[in-house]
C-alpha cells in the first residue's frame, strides 16, 4: 500500500510539473495539434516509467525466486493509478484556477473557430458554445481527470503488469 501511496503521488506531481513546463514553454495553450499530440506522448512515456519503477519496486519487495503473478502485477499497478487519480483533481483545478485560468476559455474560442469554419450558423455556435461551458468549467475538468485518468491507467497498467510479472522457481525433475 505505501509503495502504491508513492508512487501514486510522485505520478500525480510529475504530471503536473510536465503541465507546468508545457505552460511556461507556451505549448499548453497552444491549439496547435502537433504540439498537443507530442504533450500527450511526453505524459504517456513519464506515467508509463513512474509505474514501471512502482511495479519493480514492489516486485523487488518479494524474494528473488518468489512469483510475482500478473495480478499482483496488476492490483498494485492499479493502487498507485488510483492515488494518482486522486490527487489529479486537485492539480487541474489549481493549474486551471491559479495557474493558467485562461485556458479553458482558449480552448472554447478555438473550438468556436473550426466549428465557424466549418459553416456552423450564430444559433447553433451559440448552443454549442453554451454545451462547452457547461461541461469546461474547472470542476468538470477535475472530475474527468479522475477518470480519465483511472481508465487510461487500466489500459496502462494491463499491458506493463503483463511485462513485468515475473513467474517463480519452479521444482523441475532431472531428465
Amino acid at each position: 500500500m505505501k509503495n502504491c501511496l508513492i508512487y501514486g503521488f510522485v505520478m500525480a506531481i510529475a504530471m503536473f510539473l510536465l503541465r507546468l513546463v508545457l505552460f511556461i514553454a507556451g505549448l499548453e495553450s497552444t491549439q496547435a495539434t502537433g504540439a498537443r499530440w507530442i504533450a500527450f506522448l511526453v505524459s504517456v512515456v513519464v506515467a508509463v516509467t513512474i509505474l514501471i519503477l512502482g511495479l519493480r519496486a514492489r516486485r523487488s519487495t518479494l524474494p528473488p525466486e518468489a512469483e510475482f503473478t500478473y495480478g499482483q502485477a496488476f492490483k498494485t499497478g492499479m493502487g498507485i493509478q488510483l492515488f494518482c487519480a486522486i490527487l489529479s483533481p486537485v492539480t487541474t483545478y489549481v493549474y486551471l484556477t491559479a495557474i493558467n485560468p485562461g485556458f479553458i476559455e482558449a480552448t472554447i474560442q478555438a473550438s468556436r473557430e473550426k466549428m465557424e469554419a466549418r459553416g456552423m450558423t450564430g444559433d447553433q455556435l451559440d448552443r454549442a458554445e453554451h454545451m462547452m461551458r457547461l461541461f469546461s468549467g474547472a470542476g468538470a475538468q477535475s472530475i474527468a481527470a479522475f477518470f480519465l485518468v483511472l481508465i487510461l491507467g487500466t489500459i496502462v497498467t494491463l499491458i506493463v503488469a503483463a511485462f513485468l510479472r515475473r513467474d517463480g522457481a519452479h521444482d523441475t525433475l532431472p531428465a
